[in-house]
């Protein structure tokens, strides 16, 4: 039997109450990083494919396109006013306001040492 792959989903888009955080308005002016969200989203899936191979299933999903109401979870955590990107893993919110390499990483890191420790 094959291996159930962690899926991971970045969610961006436009924060209906926007607060000038970097990816809730949309605008990046405020901000040390000036990098576009795409970019730092195609970055942070190739860093992880990397790393974790077909262990994983990362995806970008952009809420203006279909928008908010499309994503129930996502939409209630917004309107409690966290901003976008909201980093989801296997169903679960895990972070907002940021993609955080470092944090999936060692989130992965956990979960894939309970894995292995469950598997034997």
């Amino acid at each position: 039997m094959a291996d159930k792959k962690i899926q991971i989903e970045v969610y961006g888009g436009t924060s209906q109450s926007c607060s000038s955080a970097c990816f809730s308005c949309g605008s990046q002016a405020a901000c040390g990083d000036s990098t576009p969200m795409d970019q730092q989203v195609e970055h942070f899936i190739e860093e992880l494919q990397e790393s974790y191979g077909n262990k994983l299933e990362v995806k970008y999903i952009d809420t203006d396109q279909s928008g908010l109401k499309a994503f129930p979870v996502i939409n209630k955590i917004v309107k409690a006013g966290y901003p976008f990107p909201i980093t989801v893993i296997d169903g679960k919110p895990r972070w907002a306001g940021t993609i955080s390499i470092d944090k999936v990483r060692r989130f992965l890191y956990g979960r894939l040492l309970c894995l292995k420790e469950n598997s034997r």
